[in-house]
């Protein structure tokens, strides 16, 4: 009697997950990015997500594209790896900022043409503005800037720094105008039509003119 032979059904060796792209390339810890590529498993628990030594929490998952978060490591470039089951990708490069914030600002008091000087972080390629008003630095890094205050309408103002969809903003300060007058004569004998221009609520005592200054 012929013996039946039995058959094995190995199953095929579940392929590499491989990353293609990671979006934003840069972020602060804490923020979500994309992940996108192939080979992942739809089940977010079943990839692992590593930033360098740290693990990120996946929030979502499909078979080409994971949604993390950014786990709490040091600033500066990490290798991203996604590994499923007992396979992994190859290492994509990612930069871990600081989270934008402004800690300190000397603006308080001021107007058109003050030096005003914020330091915080997280401040490289983000948009900076008063109001409407954008603001070009004269001098800028990732935890400092400075430029000249612009001209502004009287009262209080904050200054905004935005940046991946998120807006930090400084202590409000006080925006002030200096006056601006023009006095035909310091002395002399104006006539009395150049007096009633310059004296401007003054008086004129023989050849001298008395003024009052602008509030």
């Amino acid at each position: 009697m012929k013996s039946r032979t039995s058959f094995c059904r190995i199953p095929l060796c579940a392929a590499a997950p491989e990353i293609v792209s990671i979006y934003p390339a840069s972020a602060p810890a804490g923020e979500s990015v994309t992940i996108a590529g192939k080979n992942f498993s739809a089940d977010a628990a079943s990839n692992v997500v590593t930033f360098g030594s740290a693990a990120a929490t996946v929030a979502q998952a499909s078979a080409t594209e994971l949604v993390v978060t950014v786990p709490e490591i040091e600033v500066g470039q990490v290798d991203v790896a996604v590994k499923v089951g007992d396979k992994s990708s190859a290492a994509v490069k990612f930069t871990v900022e600081a989270a934008l914030s402004i800690t300190e600002c000397n603006a308080s008091v001021v107007t058109a043409g003050d030096i005003v000087t914020v330091e915080g972080a997280g401040f490289e390629g983000a948009t900076i503005k008063i109001g409407e008003t954008v603001i070009t630095p004269t001098l800028a890094y990732d935890d400092f800037f400075r430029f000249d205050m612009p001209s502004l309408a009287k009262g209080e103002h904050q200054i905004s720094v935005s940046k991946n969809g998120k807006t930090v903003q400084s202590e409000k300060f006080v925006y002030y105008s200096l006056p601006q007058y023009e006095v035909s004569k310091w002395a002399g004998n104006p006539s009395s039509t150049e007096a009633e221009n310059a004296v401007a609520g003054g008086s004129i005592d023989g050849t001298e003119l008395h003024f009052y200054f602008p509030d």
